[in-house]
């Protein structure tokens, strides 16, 4: 925040402005290109419209984020997808039977930011497409944990350039407080919420990595949800906690 005291007003002013309409709803920058097939649990969700991720966490079951919702019609899931230009011989391509946003979800604080989309079919689990695990029900990820944050989402902070290929970055988890100060987020971070990134801005998911998965020791631990821009300094990335959802996952799972 101090570099922004070194400006004139009216390029502060500018600033707010421009952090205060970028909200990033459909939330990599700083990534690299990942491995081929090196997160075999990851998915996008295709429409006319849209592109959003997930994660596979049964063999008919993808977690992803509520403010991704479309109707079952609207979309498909593709599994073991490395390379979005052409279509890889690895790839499923399935369609949602059913999709179920979470029934708390807040659309305008982004709590409960979390949606299940059962499959038509199983998805065949090989080497290209895997389950990931869940974490405990109400484990909190631990601050300074390094987590894997994957998509084919926008790679500039500035401007739009989004890859063919999935690329991922790695970054820490970050105390909520940080997140909260009046600096920051400003409390809007609820305690279903966690952040991941830098203060110093220059990492993070961005448009199109929305739903995806934020994986920490091999776990499921984050969800891909919102945050003011992307990579702004300040303004880490916001994620769903997984483990205080997994009762819900697995209640729904279990009836459907």
């Amino acid at each position: 925040m101090a570099k922004l005291f070194e400006m004139r007003l009216s390029e502060l002013v500018l600033v707010i402005f421009l952090i205060g309409v970028s909200t990033a709803e459909d939330r990599v920058i700083g990534g690299i290109p990942a491995v081929p097939h090196s997160v075999p649990h990851i998915a996008h969700l295709d429409g006319p419209t849209f592109f959003c991720g997930g994660s596979l966490i049964e063999s008919e079951w993808v977690l992803s984020a509520a403010h991704c919702y479309k109707p079952a019609a609207y979309f498909s899931v593709v599994l073991g997808d490395h390379d979005l230009s052409h279509d890889d011989v690895t790839e499923q391509v399935l369609q949602p039977c059913f999709v179920i946003p979470h029934p708390r979800y807040n659309a305008v604080t982004k709590d409960n930011d979390v949606m299940l989309i059962k499959l038509s079919e199983s998805a065949v689990l090989n080497a290209y497409v895997q389950t990931v695990p869940l974490p405990p029900p109400y484990v909190e990820p631990a601050v300074g944990e390094t987590c894997s944050v994957c998509g084919w989402g926008n790679v500039q902070a500035a401007g739009n350039v989004y890859p063919s290929t999935l690329h991922c970055v790695h970054m820490p988890v970050l105390a909520t407080s940080s997140c909260n100060d009046v600096t920051s987020y400003n409390g809007q971070v609820t305690e279903n919420m966690f952040c991941i990134g830098s203060l110093d801005g220059g990492t993070d998911a961005c448009d199109g990595d929305s739903g995806g998965p934020a994986t920490c020791d091999g776990t499921l631990t984050g969800v891909v949800s919102w945050g003011y821009g992307c990579a702004y300094p300040n303004f880490p990335g916001i994620y769903i906690k997984v483990s205080y959802f997994v009762d819900w996952i697995h209640a729904v799972v279990s009836t459907n």
